[in-house]
């Protein structure tokens, strides 16, 4: 924890050392969760439209070279990847309807979701397997030279 995980408001207008805490910003310090949810967040950022599963496995293949997942994690992957990916379209949706902002951006995300969704997960896991290959051959190869 640090000052700058802490928000706050001014006590004493004739003393500025004194504040009132009125909240904490979580910058993953005081929470501790599943390494999975983490990649699965980062795979999720990462694809779009021209390239839903070829970027997100790039990024889950670099993560594996550092913090391997284990099988039952790999497993369960595609449900944490499809879980943000719905998050990500119902805040974008919300997002639209409160502020009037672009409509673009929620349809998109809603685009995404159900195009990940169409995917079977055998072969989202197929693409993500042979990306994590190809990544692994070649950081391999870097490494002889």
């Amino acid at each position: 924890m640090s000052g700058s995980n802490i928000l706050g408001t001014e006590a004493d207008e004739k003393n500025l050392k004194h504040f009132h805490i009125t909240g904490l910003i979580d910058f993953g310090d005081l929470t501790h969760t599943f390494l999975i949810c983490e990649i699965a967040i980062s795979m999720a950022s990462f694809m779009n439209e021209e390239d839903l599963l070829g970027r997100s496995g790039c990024v889950l293949a670099g993560y594996q070279s550092r913090f391997p997942l284990s099988t039952h994690e790999i497993e369960l992957l595609y449900y944490f990847v499809s879980a943000c990916l719905c998050a990500t379209a119902i805040i974008s949706n919300d997002q639209c309807r409160l502020f009037s902002t672009n409509e673009t951006i929620a349809t998109t995300n809603w685009k995404l979701l159900k195009t990940f969704w169409q995917e079977p997960k055998s072969q989202v896991d197929q693409v993500w397997a042979d990306v994590a290959r190809k990544f692994s051959q070649h950081h391999q190869s870097e490494k002889l030279m």
